[in-house]
């Protein structure tokens, strides 16, 4: 929030899954930031294939 700028980041959660999280602040009309919103991805299944195919490449 203190940059005004959308951020993306991929976080694991304690239960082994993965998600990326998206923040964007939220303005009023009258140019005041007034929250935050948040968007979460489940990209576990995306992970678990990234890592097979990683361990099927010839070292």
């Amino acid at each position: 929030m203190s940059t005004l700028t959308f951020s993306e980041k991929e976080i694991p959660a304690t239960d082994g899954r993965w998600f990326t999280v998206w923040t964007m602040p939220c303005r009023r009309l009258d140019n005041v930031i007034d929250g935050v919103g948040i968007t979460l991805l489940d990209i576990t299944a995306t992970k678990e294939f990234d890592q097979s195919l990683r361990k099927d490449l010839p070292s």
